[in-house]
C-alpha cells in the first residue's frame, strides 16, 4: 500500500527540486578512537544505544583479524558483541558476547541495539551458514564454484535468516536467538534500530534476501514489521519499497520515528546481476557495483501501515541513518565509498521534505579503503553528536593485512 499521490508527489517535488536553507553553521568535530584490537577485524555498522543510566552500548561484528586475501565481510567465526561506555562516548570496553554459534558454523553479522521503555534490551542480528569446501576440490571446473565461494575462500556461506536477542540486566547476558520468520516472504536481513510506537508496538525495517537462495526473484524489497508482544513475533509485513520497475535492489533501510509521528526510512539501492550495467548505467564502487548510489527515501504517516513510494535524495552514499536532533533537525550520515573514501552528513530543516547538500558535512575523507563507514549516531545530553563508524587508515604496517577498528566523530553542529 502507498500515501495518496499528493503526498507522493509532494514529497518527490521537495526531496529532487530542494529548499531555500539557512546559512551554514560551523561544524566542530573532534575524531577518536572508541575501540581497537588489531589482532580482530571489525566491520558493519556500530550500533550505538543509550540505556536508561546514561551509559553507552556499542554493538558490533568481530571476526579475527586475517591476511588480505583471507578477510571478507563473512568470516567462518565471526560473533556478535556488545561495549559498554561509562563515559559519554570516549571509550568503550567491558565486551560482553551476543551472539556466538560458531560452534554450528553460524557466522553472526549486524547486531543492531533498542532500549525499549520496559527496560528491556533488544538486539537483531542476521547470520549465514558456513559449509567448507573439501581440500583439493578445482572450483574453477565446478559450474558456479568460484560464485559461491567468492575470492577463492575455502568455504561457501548461505545466508541463514534474521534473529532477535533480549537482554534483561543492561545487556549483560542474552536470550537464545528467536528467529524472525514471516509466512510467504523470503529470508530478511535488518540493520536499523526497530522503532516504538506510543502503545508499546515496535516496527523493524526489513529486507529480503531472497536474491541470494534457492530461485531468486528479480528485485529485493523493503518490508516493515510489526511486533505487538514486545518484539518476541513478528508480523503485518506492509511492503515500503519494490525496485522491479527502477530494475534495483532496495537495501539496508533505516527506520527513525520523529517527533512528529512520522516515520522516516533511507534506502540503499544497488543493481546487479547480467547486464546490470548496461541497464542502470552503473558505478563500480571497489568490488560492489551500485546502481545511483544516491540514497532514496520512504516516509509513513499511519504508523508503518503505507510508505509513500521511495524518492531520491541528493545524498550520494551508503547506508544512511536518520537521526532528529534535540532542536528539530534531522541528521542524515552515511558512508562515502568513492574516493575519498569516508563519512558524510546533510542536515534537514523541515523534517525530511529537502536536504541541504550544498553544506554536506564532510566528517571524514581520509579513509584508506572504500570498505569503511556504516555509521550510527546518538545525541549526547549536551547536544554533541557522536557518529561511531567503522574505519580503515590510509597507512598500513603490514600491507598484506587488513585493520578495521571502530572510530567515532564528535560533532557539535
Amino acid at each position: 500500500m502507498r500515501l495518496p499521490p499528493r503526498i507522493c508527489l509532494a514529497w518527490t517535488a521537495a526531496l529532487l527540486v530542494g529548499a531555500v536553507q539557512p546559512a551554514a553553521a560551523e561544524v566542530e568535530m573532534e575524531h577518536v578512537v572508541l575501540h581497537r584490537d588489531d589482532t580482530r577485524y571489525y566491520i558493519g555498522d556500530p550500533s550505538l544505544a543509550v540505556l536508561p543510566n546514561g551509559e553507552i552500548l556499542m554493538g558490533l561484528r568481530e571476526a579475527p583479524a586475517r591476511l588480505e586475501s583471507e578477510w571478507g565481510h563473512v568470516d567462518p567465526v565471526a560473533r556478535g558483541v556488545v561495549l559498554r561506555s561509562r563515559d559519554g562516548g570516549r571509550t568503550f570496553g567491558e565486551k560482553r558476547v551476543v551472539d556466538d554459534e560458531t560452534y554450528r558454523f553460524s557466522s553472526t553479522q549486524a547486531v543492531t541495539l533498542t532500549p525499549i521503555r520496559d527496560g528491556t534490551l533488544l538486539a537483531s542480528l542476521y547470520t549465514w551458514g558456513v559449509a567448507p569446501v573439501p581440500t583439493g576440490v578445482a572450483l574453477d571446473k565446478i559450474h558456479s564454484g568460484r560464485k559461491l565461494v567468492g575470492a577463492d575462500k575455502p568455504f561457501i556461506n548461505i545466508f541463514e535468516g534474521l534473529w532477535t536477542k533480549r537482554s534483561t540486566d543492561g545487556g549483560l547476558t542474552w536470550s537464545k536467538r528467536r528467529s524472525v520468520d514471516i509466512p510467504d516472504l523470503p529470508p530478511l536481513a535488518a540493520r536499523s534500530a526497530m522503532a516504538e510506537l506510543d502503545d508499546g508496538t515496535l516496527l523493524l525495517q526489513v529486507n529480503d534476501l531472497s536474491r541470494s537462495v534457492g530461485a531468486p526473484r528479480d528485485w529485493a524489497r523493503i518490508f516493515c514489521l510489526r511486533s505487538t508482544d514486545g518484539g518476541s513475533t513478528w508480523g503485518d509485513a506492509a511492503l515500503v519499497a519494490d525496485g522491479t520497475e527502477l530494475r534495483t535492489h532496495y537495501l539496508e533501510p533505516s527506520l527513525t520515528r520523529l517527533e512528529d509521528g512520522r516515520l522516516i526510512s533511507m534506502l540503499r539501492t544497488r543493481g546487479e546481476g547480467q547486464g546490470a550495467d548496461e541497464r542502470a548505467g552503473l558505478k563500480r564502487i571497489g568490488g560492489m557495483t551500485n546502481y545511483f548510489g544516491y540514497l532514496f527515501q520512504s516516509v509513513s504517516e499511519d504508523d508503518g501501515r503505507t510508505w509513500s513510494d521511495p524518492a531520491k535524495t541528493p545524498m550520494w552514499g551508503f547506508p544512511g541513518q536518520v537521526l532528529e536532533l534535540a532542536d528539530g533537525r534531522l541528521l542524515c550520515t552515511y558512508s562515502h565509498r568513492r574516493e575519498p573514501y569516508g563519512v558524510r552528513g546533510t542536515l534537514s530543516y523541515d523534517g525530511g521534505r529537502t536536504w541541504d547538500i550544498a553544506n554536506e558535512i564532510i566528517i571524514r575523507a581520509d579513509g584508506g579503503t572504500w570498505d569503511l563507514g556504516y555509521p550510527g549516531a546518538i545525541q549526547l545530553s549536551d547536544g554533541t553528536v557522536l557518529v561511531a563508524y567503522y574505519f580503515d587508515d590510509a597507512a598500513h604496517a603490514d600491507t598484506n593485512r587488513v585493520t578495521r577498528y571502530i572510530a567515532g566523530t564528535f560533532l557539535k553542529l
